[in-house]
């Protein structure tokens, strides 16, 4: 039976997410903060915020 118990603990630690470093989160929160601040320019003043042509 401990035997089997160590199997077990070994596959779960396997399975572990690496933690997210700081230079990743810190571009996630960027990236996040942009796209909702433009769906909400889109949603309130729309015009050229829905042609995506426009900045091109």
């Amino acid at each position: 039976m401990k035997e089997n118990n160590n199997l077990l603990t070994g596959i779960s630690k396997k399975r572990r997410r690496e933690p997210i470093s700081n230079t990743n989160l810190l571009m996630t929160i960027t990236v996040c903060t942009f796209i909702g601040m433009y769906l909400i320019a889109m949603i309130v003043w729309g015009g050229g915020f829905l042609n995506p042509q426009q900045f091109l």
